[in-house]
């Protein structure tokens, strides 16, 4: 059975937390190539952002949310310096940071923090 790559990972886990009510999109952070100008454009958003941002806390609860922050991998995969330095920088502020590579590891590391049952 062939791996399944961290582009679906993130497919899946998206459907995931979009089937559990939790507010979660993915964020892109390479360089886009730009058709136009046939090169690369510079990137200049933040290093290491996860690959999936979200917010947890209930719909109309003004001040009631913990930004979510989900790093992919698939199975043997290792996060970068950046990425590493983004997920301490999250728990550091009282958000749940996650490294997971599969669907089940992202239920598993949100029951553990108590979002879900």
């Amino acid at each position: 059975m062939k791996a399944a790559t961290e582009s679906a990972i993130v497919r899946a886990c998206l459907g995931w937390l979009k089937l559990h009510g939790i507010l979660a999109w993915r964020t892109n952070n390479i360089p886009a190539f730009d058709v136009a100008r046939q090169r690369f454009r510079r990137f200049h958003g933040l290093r290491g952002v996860s690959d999936i941002i979200g917010c947890i806390g209930r719909p109309g609860a003004f001040l009631d949310g913990r930004l979510l922050a989900v790093e992919v991998k698939k199975p043997g995969g290792k996060l970068s310096t950046a990425q590493g330095q983004f997920l301490d920088g999250v728990r550091e502020r009282g958000g749940i940071a996650l490294v997971v590579t599969s669907v089940r590891a992202l239920e598993e590391g949100l029951r553990a923090e108590g979002i879900v049952a």
